[in-house]
């Protein structure tokens, strides 16, 4: 745990339920955790440490003045049993034999343990993974009806083109989504930089992106936030309450879940445009 940089495939230790601790993943992949930090990979369970950055220091889990900075104890919750848990005096405690390389008296450097043969208990009543072939468990029958299109048109043609009148239409005016109003965030999009970058690595597809770039995607009929951590060139007062307590931050990084959350809220949308384009869910863009 004390070295500075570790990937997503190494194993840091083991929970008390019995599941393994990874390294952090990606700012990319992390949103797909789950409540204790953990996911199924592979259909075995595993919690990921997260960074300093992934660490929303508003949520619940987090208590004290300074819990962003013990991010790499939290977890958030246990998944599995923590029943068959046996506790030790760290003072006093040996290890087995079985945890000590037969030879050390070698210096030639630092003998890593087989991790396979740990967690010593066996963890119990883990995530359940659902056998993708039992779903959906209704038949999609609902889907769009597709109308025989040898029984169109249903009116004969007529000698000439029908004329419309033009204040007819369009039938339905554009929703409040779809005007002008519609911006892509100007700030940074993580991994691809620009919304031009998020559409030239095809990734319109992910709420991750086009909740950024909702004109560059095509997603203007959706009304949602940013789901990217903003990064401002000026520090952003953020004013939070907090056990009862009001908190105040100066941040350059965050979300716009935390500007939600700010008592302050109207006043970070009215002063920082970047903020209220990137939050137009929250500073009531659409």
């Amino acid at each position: 745990m004390g070295e500075e940089t570790v990937t997503s495939d190494e194993l840091l230790g083991y929970a008390m339920d019995g599941f393994p601790i990874y390294g952090p993943l990606d700012d990319d992949s992390v949103g797909d955790l789950d409540a204790c930090n953990g996911m199924v990979v592979d259909g075995n369970y595993q919690y990921h440490v997260r960074t300093f950055e992934q660490v929303d220091e508003t949520l619940e889990y987090c208590n004290g003045d300074s819990a962003e900075t013990n991010w790499n104890y939290i977890l958030g919750c246990y998944s599995g049993s923590v029943d068959g848990t046996e506790i030790y005096d760290s003072t006093t405690y040996t290890l087995n034999d079985d945890c000590v390389p037969d030879d050390t008296s070698s210096t030639d450097g630092p003998v890593v343990v087989d991790p396979t043969e740990s967690p010593s208990v066996s963890p119990t009543d883990g995530p359940v993974v659902v056998d993708p072939t039992e779903s959906p468990s209704v038949s999609p029958t609902d889907g769009p009806v597709v109308v025989d299109p040898t029984k169109s048109p249903s009116v004969s043609p007529t000698d000439g083109p029908v004329v419309v009148d033009p204040t007819e239409s369009p039938t339905v005016s554009p929703t409040k989504n779809q005007e002008s109003s519609c911006l892509d965030s100007p700030l940074k999009v993580q991994k691809y930089s620009t919304c031009q970058g998020v559409v030239d690595a095809d990734k319109c597809s992910k709420k991750k992106f086009w909740s950024h770039c909702r004109v560059s995607c095509g997603k203007c009929n959706k009304c949602l936030d940013s789901l990217q951590k903003l990064k401002l060139s000026q520090k952003v007062t953020i004013i939070f309450e907090k056990n009862g307590e009001t908190v105040t931050k100066k941040k350059k990084k965050f979300k716009c879940k935390q500007v939600k959350k700010a008592t302050n809220k109207d006043d970070i949308c009215q002063n920082y445009s970047d903020v209220a384009t990137s939050c137009p869910k929250t500073c009531g863009g659409c």
